[in-house]
């Protein structure tokens, strides 16, 4: 362009159409990487609603009705009633209720040898009362839960021979003592979680 003209020259064009191209691609990169990250976010959210796991039935334990959702390590657990022949005469036998899972029994089978007994070991018992939960009156139990209707009642958790089984040595006593110590936990967290009673 000649000195005095007015308008536009070949480089003051150049840099017109490099900095269009430049905004262009920008704005473009932008749009394209938010598309990508919403497709993602969807297919996400429709993959996590498609396998979240079907509402499980519920696991009657007997004790006021209780019952509760088993988490899968638990899977496979009875119940067996029992009721206390040792409380004296003319007077009302507490009943318990013994929890059983055959990963509990493999576990004994492995520590005593294969015995008819070992079906019966139960990793916890559970009993229960009506009114408000007093430690000094069940030192032996601890409270699993606190139920205020119908004028308050409880039900407690207990662990029978304690946590040393009578194999309580090497490595087969350790699994005897994890596989009850999971077991516990496992039910105690899923009945605090999802249990309820109704007397």
């Amino acid at each position: 362009m000649k000195r005095g003209q007015n308008g536009f020259g070949v480089v003051e064009t150049l840099l017109v159409l490099i900095l269009l191209s430049i905004l262009g691609f920008t704005g473009y990169y932008v749009y394209h990487s938010r598309n990508n990250a919403n497709s993602t976010y969807n297919t996400a959210a429709q993959s996590s609603s498609s396998t979240a796991p079907p509402s499980s039935e519920r696991f009657n334990l007997g004790l006021y009705n209780a019952s509760l959702i088993l988490p899968q390590k638990l899977k496979g657990m009875t119940v067996s009633k029992i009721t206390d022949t040792s409380c004296p005469t003319g007077t009302v036998c507490r009943v318990y209720y013994a929890l059983k899972h055959p990963d509990f029994t493999e576990a004994n089978n492995r520590c005593y040898g294969q015995s008819p007994n070992n079906d019966q070991a139960a990793f916890a018992t559970i009993s229960g009362s009506g009114g408000q939960f007093n430690q000094e009156s069940e030192p032996t139990a601890g409270l699993l839960k606190q139920f205020n209707d119908h004028n308050g009642y409880y039900i407690t958790i207990s662990y029978p021979n304690g946590i040393t089984y009578g194999c309580s040595t090497g490595i087969d006593g350790s699994t005897v003592q994890k596989e009850a110590h999971e077991l516990q936990t496992a039910f105690v967290t899923a009945f605090q979680q999802t249990g309820t009673a109704s007397p």
